[in-house]
């Protein structure tokens, strides 16, 4: 029963609420020492349940975590499904920026071969958004939505597919919640001025310093 309650049925991978206690215990134990979160999104799952059926999507989803886990083998990490087509990596040691972008390059390239599911060939392609301890957040709501930002964008970049929350995004996103706090308090019955805000905010931007 416990093992049901903090493992997904289908991959047996440890859940959200397995991952979000780990950050958690792992801010607790290196409050000094900085540590990383992957989130990846399967592009397209959807389309995929669509095209070929659910079943068919459920062994993709098996075979492409055992595949990103044979990937993170160099790795101190560890794989989590936290919800349909997301899954999350912790990076428990410290890795500068080059480590992460080949921790993010390795899981991309499992995608480069396609996956054979009960004779059918599909290719499935993964977005990665990636913050960092302390920097980004200090609690794992804080990491996991700052991960989520970044995984936003970097869905938005078909020449990338993989994106670190930075300071530029972190301001965009305050201006945006700015705006909308505004908005409520100023015009709560008149969505026009809302939808005007969103549409004169400029993009964040694609750089990942």
């Amino acid at each position: 029963m416990r093992f049901k309650a903090f493992h997904d049925p289908l991959t047996g991978l440890p859940n959200q609420l397995v991952a979000e206690e780990v950050i958690e215990a792992t801010i607790d134990q290196r409050k000094d020492h900085s540590f990383s979160v992957f989130k990846i999104n399967v592009d397209r799952l959807k389309m995929i349940n669509e095209m070929y059926g659910r079943a068919i999507g459920n062994k993709l989803l098996i075979m492409l975590s055992r595949r990103i886990n044979a990937a993170l083998e160099p790795f101190a990490a560890e794989l989590y499904r936290i919800s349909s087509d997301e899954f999350m990596i912790l990076f428990k040691n410290r890795l500068i920026r080059s480590e992460l972008i080949d921790a993010a390059e390795r899981v991309t390239h499992t995608s480069e071969l396609p996956f054979l599911v009960d004779g059918k060939e599909i290719y499935a392609t993964y977005s990665i958004g990636i913050s960092r301890f302390p920097q980004d957040g200090a609690s794992s709501v804080q990491l996991l939505g700052c991960a989520d930002a970044a995984l936003r964008e970097a869905k938005k970049d078909t020449r990338v597919s993989y994106f670190f929350y930075n300071t530029m995004l972190h301001q965009q996103l305050m201006k945006r919640y700015v705006l909308r706090m505004s908005c409520k308090r100023h015009c709560p019955s008149n969505n026009l001025c809302c939808i005007i805000s969103r549409k004169s905010m400029p993009e964040a931007a694609h750089s990942s310093v």
